[in-house]
C-alpha cells in the first residue's frame, strides 16, 4: 500500500504525458527529419545539375576557343602560294601559341603517291630543318696510325718523331693523322698551349672536314677544353658555344646521330660549369639558352615529322576522299605518340591553282592546359571553393558533377570539384544536423519537464497526505488531553474522589495534560509563524547550561513517570551567548519528548553540554528504536514521519524537529543527527558563541544587513 492515496494516479499521468507529449514529439521529429533529408537530396540533385550544365558550357567554350584558332589558320592558308607557305605558317605559329605545329599536304600527291619535282613527298610544310649533308668517316676509321706512333717511347720523342714524319709525308691523310696524334699527346702531357696550336693547325688543314667530320668536332672540343684548363674562360665559352651551335644546327656533317648527340651532351655539360662561374657576360648565357631552346624545337619538329609521316599521313590518305572544300570546321584525331597525347586537327583548303590541299595543326596541349583552361574555366557564379578540373575519361576522382568534351577531346572529362561545400549545400547539411539536434533537445526538455512535473506532483500528493495526517494527528492530540481534563474535572466536581491522594493525582493529571496541550498548541503556533515569516526571537546574553538544567527540571516529572533515567554532563560554567531562552528550551523539550516517545526498553537518556571550537554543543542521546538511514535526510522536513511502523503508530504532528531546526538556524547554529536502527539516536545542537549580533556573522551577510 502506498503511504498516500489519491484519485490522481502517477502511472496515469505518466501514460498521458508519454501519449500526449513525448510520442507526438518523436513522430514529428522523424517526419521533420525525413522532410529535411528529402530537401537535402533535392538540393544536391539541383546543385549537381547546375554544376553539370556549367561543365558542359565550359567544355563547349574550350572547344570554341580551339575552333576559333583553327578558323584563323584556315583563312591564312586558303589559296596560299607554295613559296609563301613556310613564312606564312611559321608566322601563324609564332602568333598563335595554341598551334604548336602546322602542316600542309598536297592531297593529289598524297593519294597518287607522286613526288614533287624537287623530290619532296606530299608534305608541303613543314620541311626537315636545315642541315649540312652528312659525310662518311673514312679517314678516322681507315687511315692506319704511323708505325713510329705505335712504338713505345717518351712523349717528347714521340712528338718530335711525328713532326718529322709529318714534314716528310706526301699523304694529306697521313699528315692529318700525325697532327691528331701530336695534339692528343701534347694535351695528355699538359702542354695545352702547344696542343691548342696543333688542333688549330689540324682544323686549317686541307679537306679535314671532308675527310673526317668527327675529327674536326673532336679538335674543336679539345681546343675549348684546353682553353678552359688554361683559365681563358671567355675564349673557352665562345669556342664551346660555336661548336654547340653547329651541333644543334647540324652543320658538322657527321653521319651518325649518336656521335653528334654524344658531343652535344659533353659540350652542354662543360658549358653549364663555365656559365655558372662569376664574371661570364650575360649575352653568352642568353645565347646558350637560345641554342638550347632551338635544339628542343628542332627535336620536337623531327618528332612531329616522324609522327606525321608514320601515323597521320596514312590516316589522311583514308580520309582525303571524303574531305570537301568549304567544309565547316576541322576534323580531329586524338592519338598518343612517344608517350605523349596528340590532338591533330585537319581540313581541306584550296591551293593557289584551285587544287585541294589538306591543312592541319597539332594543338599545343601544354599551352591549352596552362594558359587557355585557367582563363576559360573561371568558376564565376558557382561561388568560392568550386573549381573545374580536367581529368581522363576513366578518372576515379570524386566530382560533384562532370561532363565530357563535345568532340575534340574524347579522352578528357571536365569535372567540378568542391574544395569546400557550396553555401546551399552547407545550409542543407546544417539543417540535417541542426533539426535533429534541436528536436532532441526539445524532447529532452519535454521529458525533463514531465519528470519535474511528476516529481512535483508526487511531492504535492505526499505533502497533501502529510497535511492530512497532521490534521488527524493534531486532532487526536487535542482530543485526548481535552477528554482527560474534562473527565477528571467532572470527577472532582462531582466529589467522586475517595481520598486526598486521589484528588492530588487528578490535579496532577489535569496539569500534565494541560501542559501537553499547551506544548502542542505552541508547536502549531510556532509553525504557523514560521510559515508566514512572522516568527521572531528575543536574543539576549544567557547561560546555555542553565537553560538545559531548567528544561530538564521542568520535564523531570514526565521523565520519572515514564521510568526514564537521565545522565547529564553539564559543566558548571560555559560562556554566555545570545539566546532566545524560550526557543532553546522548546527545542530541547521537543528532543526530550521524541526520546521518550520512541524508546521502548532501554530507558536511558544522556544530555551533555560542551564547548567545542568556539561554539557550544548540546547532545541528546537516547537508546530507542533509532532512525532508518533512508529517513535521516528527511526527519527535519515539516509533516514528515518515518517509515517505521512503530513511528507511525506513535502519536505526533511531524512538526517538532522542523521547528527545532528553524529555531537553531535562527540562532546561527546547526543541528545534526546520528542514528542506527535499534540502537538509538543522537541529536547534536551547535550554537556559536556571540556577544553581539555581528559576532561570527559572515562578511557577505554583514554587508547585506548593513545595506
Amino acid at each position: 500500500m502506498p503511504r498516500y492515496a489519491s484519485h490522481i494516479s502517477i502511472r496515469r499521468i505518466v501514460a498521458i504525458a508519454v501519449l500526449a507529449i513525448i510520442v507526438p514529439s518523436l513522430v514529428l521529429t522523424l517526419v521533420g527529419l525525413k522532410l529535411t533529408l528529402d530537401l537535402k537530396r533535392q538540393l544536391d540533385r539541383s546543385l549537381a545539375e547546375q554544376y553539370a550544365a556549367a561543365a558542359r558550357a565550359r567544355a563547349e567554350q574550350v572547344e570554341a576557343h580551339v575552333a576559333a584558332v583553327e578558323k584563323r589558320l584556315k583563312e591564312a592558308a586558303d589559296r596560299l602560294d607554295p613559296k609563301q607557305a613556310a613564312p606564312t605558317l611559321e608566322r601563324f605559329r609564332s602568333e598563335w601559341p595554341l598551334a604548336e605545329e602546322v602542316f600542309l599536304v598536297d592531297a593529289r600527291r598524297l593519294l597518287e603517291k607522286l613526288p614533287a619535282p624537287e623530290g619532296r613527298d606530299a608534305v608541303l610544310y613543314p620541311q626537315e630543318p636545315d642541315s649540312a649533308p652528312p659525310l662518311s668517316e673514312t679517314l678516322l676509321w681507315t687511315e692506319p696510325m704511323p708505325a713510329l706512333a705505335r712504338a713505345p717511347q717518351p712523349p717528347e720523342a714521340l712528338v718530335a718523331s711525328l713532326r718529322k714524319y709529318r714534314e716528310r709525308s706526301l699523304s694529306p691523310a697521313a699528315r692529318i693523322r700525325a697532327t691528331q696524334v701530336i695534339a692528343a699527346t701534347l694535351f695528355r702531357t699538359g702542354k695545352l698551349d702547344e696542343a691548342v696550336a696543333e688542333y688549330r693547325r689540324l682544323l686549317t688543314a686541307d679537306d679535314v672536314a671532308v675527310l673526317s667530320p668527327s675529327l674536326a668536332v673532336l679538335a674543336r672540343y679539345q681546343i675549348a677544353a684546353a682553353l678552359a684548363r688554361l683559365g681563358r674562360g671567355q675564349e673557352a665559352v665562345s669556342a664551346y658555344l660555336d661548336l654547340f651551335a653547329d651541333l644543334v644546327r647540324e652543320r658538322t656533317r657527321m653521319a651518325e646521330a649518336s656521335r653528334a648527340a654524344y658531343f652535344k651532351q659533353r659540350v652542354q655539360r662543360d658549358l653549364e660549369g663555365l656559365l655558372a662561374a662569376p664574371g661570364v657576360p650575360a649575352p653568352e648565357r642568353r645565347r646558350y639558352d637560345a641554342l638550347c631552346e632551338e635544339d628542343a624545337q628542332r627535336a620536337a619538329r623531327y618528332e612531329f615529322l616522324a609522327y606525321l609521316r608514320r601515323f597521320v599521313l596514312p590516316r589522311l590518305e583514308d580520309q582525303a576522299p571524303t574531305l570537301r572544300l568549304g567544309e565547316e570546321g576541322f576534323r580531329h584525331l586524338w592519338d598518343e605518340f612517344a608517350g605523349r597525347p596528340y590532338l591533330i586537327g585537319y581540313t581541306a583548303v584550296r591551293g593557289e591553282d584551285g587544287s585541294r590541299r589538306i591543312l592541319g595543326l597539332k594543338v599545343n596541349l601544354a599551352h591549352l592546359t596552362d594558359t587557355v583552361l585557367p582563363q576559360v574555366l573561371d568558376p564565376g557564379p558557382l561561388g568560392p571553393g568550386v573549381e573545374f578540373v580536367v581529368a581522363g575519361r576513366n578518372a576515379t576522382a570524386s566530382f560533384a558533377a562532370s561532363a565530357p568534351f563535345p568532340s575534340m577531346f574524347p579522352s578528357w572529362r571536365l569535372g567540378v570539384v568542391e574544395r569546400r561545400p557550396a553555401a546551399i549545400r552547407r545550409l542543407a547539411l546544417y539543417n540535417v544536423i541542426l533539426f535533429p539536434v534541436v528536436n532532441v533537445l526539445m524532447i529532452v526538455a519535454i521529458v525533463a519537464g514531465v519528470v519535474i512535473m511528476l516529481r512535483g506532483t508526487a511531492r504535492e500528493l505526499e505533502f497533501s497526505q502529510l497535511k492530512s495526517d497532521f490534521v488527524s494527528n493534531v486532532s487526536h492530540e487535542l482530543k485526548t488531553p481535552l477528554a482527560l481534563i474534562r473527565m477528571f474535572a467532572e470527577t472532582l466536581e462531582m466529589g467522586r474522589a475517595k481520598s486526598p491522594e486521589k484528588v492530588q493525582e487528578y490535579y496532577r493529571i489535569i496539569m500534565r495534560e494541560s501542559e501537553r496541550l499547551t506544548h502542542l498548541i505552541n508547536n502549531v503556533l510556532d509553525f504557523s509563524r514560521i510559515e508566514s515569516g512572522r516568527k521572531t526571537y528575543d536574543l539576549r546574553l544567557d547561560d546555555l547550561a542553565d537553560i538545559v538544567r531548567d528544561t530538564l527540571r521542568a520535564y523531570s516529572y514526565e521523565l520519572d513517570k515514564q521510568g526514564f533515567s537521565v545522565e547529564t554532563e553539564i559543566p558548571e560554567e560555559v560562556p554566555e551567548t545570545l539566546l532566545d531562552r524560550n526557543a532553546i528550551a522548546l527545542a530541547l523539550l521537543n528532543l526530550l519528548s521524541n526520546a521518550v516517545k520512541y524508546t521502548t526498553d532501554d530507558k536511558r537518556i544522556r544530555v551533555a553540554v560542551a564547548e567545542r571550537n568556539g561554539a557550544l554543543a548540546v547532545e541528546v542521546t537516547d537508546h530507542g528504536i533509532g532512525i532508518d538511514e533512508a529517513d535521516l535526510g528527511k526527519v527535519f522536513d515539516k509533516f514528515y514521519r518515518g517509515r517505521d511502523e512503530r513511528v507511525r503508530a506513535t502519536r505526533g504532528s511531524g512538526l517538532g524537529l522542523a521547528i527545532v531546526k528553524h529555531s537553531i538556524e535562527a540562532h546561527g547554529g546547526t543541528i545534526a543527527v546520528a542514528s542506527e536502527p535499534g540502537k538509538g539516536s543522537t541529536f547534536t545542537i551547535t550554537l556559536p558563541i556571540r556577544k553581539t549580533l555581528t559576532d561570527g556573522e559572515p562578511n557577505d551577510r554583514k554587508r547585506m544587513r548593513d545595506a
